[in-house]
């Protein structure tokens, strides 16, 4: 038997999720024929309401809904524990909820957020988000909204992110005071302002060193797997592009550019140097040991939290706030690869 939730019962009756709720908890200012007839049907049906349902009266869930592109990538996985702790040690559950990479799914997943009254979406964009209704749907229905890592600009809200652009800056300059000329680049998608970032901090650092770019030394994986890492380098080799360095988006495109060369017997770091980006967990135990930039992701509950507690702060007061950026700071590990 399907269960019942407060958008069926709304779309039942052709209004709104909040009218619904309104009708079950109470309210008066409601049409009464609208009211009798929600509430007919409730009693009709069994409908249980959970406790946010009686929460509009007070407008604290103390909830907040999280929303992350990839449960299997460990950068997200820390964040999210990250954010739960910060939140729990504030009186806040949370509810997690995960958009695998789809513009579709996250859409299905902020509206369940709003419609469960959640005190605020917190939220990684997926790679395919192109369109921004759904996080205006959340500012709209009072919630508060924050961005966190994947982010748009073309919405406005507080954000945390990594310092993406100065930290490719420093990867790359890193790479070109040890000798390396010819770097490779395999960044992510053109939608992604973490890729757009990263591959602005790399042609930052290129221009200042005066090294001319070349865009046959820059390969685009859209999925961001291993197995796309190891094909575009693949490509880069077989063409016969002359490189001396890599630096990959992440920590599995720099695992993937591994494979690859030791696959094409080239020496690393002696012939071709390898840097990725998060320092995950297996980076220590590949071999060669991974070279990488840590994104301090302990850090991410900590400051997301705070932006949330200050925003509902002000809100509370009537107060106009101004939307804060924060970024986080990253730390580079030297290891085998570089």
């Amino acid at each position: 038997m399907k269960v019942i939730k407060l958008k069926d019962i709304a779309e039942r009756f052709n209004v709104s999720v909040s009218t619904v709720s309104k009708a079950i908890a109470g309210y008066t200012d409601i049409k009464k024929e609208t009211k009798k007839k929600i509430l007919e049907y409730v009693k009709k049906v069994n409908f249980r309401p959970n406790s946010i349902a009686s929460s509009l009266k007070t407008k604290k869930t103390k909830t907040i809904g999280i929303v992350i592109p990839n449960m299997h990538i460990l950068f997200f996985a820390k964040i999210l524990d990250s954010i739960v702790n910060a939140g729990m040690s504030e009186g806040y559950r949370s509810v997690l909820m995960c958009s695998n990479e789809s513009f579709e799914k996250e859409v299905e997943c902020v509206d369940e957020l709003i419609n469960n009254n959640v005190e605020a979406v917190i939220i990684a964009l997926s790679d395919r988000t192109t369109e921004y209704a759904h996080l205006q749907r959340v500012k709209d229905s009072a919630i508060i909204l924050i961005q966190f890592d994947k982010i748009s600009k073309m919405i406005q809200s507080s954000t945390v992110t990594t310092n993406n652009i100065e930290s490719a800056y420093e990867l790359t300059e890193r790479l070109i005071k040890s000798g390396r000329r010819k770097i490779t680049h395999l960044r992510g998608g053109y939608i992604s302002q973490v890729s757009i970032d990263r591959f602005i901090g790399y042609q930052k650092a290129l221009e200042k060193n005066e090294i001319e770019f070349d865009k046959n030394l820059v390969m685009i994986s859209e999925d961001g797997s291993f197995e796309g890492a190891v094909s575009n380098l693949q490509e880069i080799i077989d063409k016969g592009i002359d490189f001396d360095a890599v630096l990959a988006i992440d920590d599995k495109t720099a695992m993937g550019t591994i494979k690859c060369l030791l696959t094409n017997k080239i020496k690393i770091p002696e012939q071709v140097a390898v840097v990725g980006f998060s320092n995950a967990a297996y980076s220590k135990y590949l071999t060669p040991s991974l070279s990488s930039m840590d994104q301090s992701t302990d850090l991410f509950g900590t400051e997301i939290m705070r932006l949330f507690l200050e925003e509902k702060k002000m809100k509370k007061s009537s107060l106009d706030y101004d939307f804060s950026h924060v970024k986080i700071p990253t730390h580079f590990i030297k290891r085998e690869s570089f």
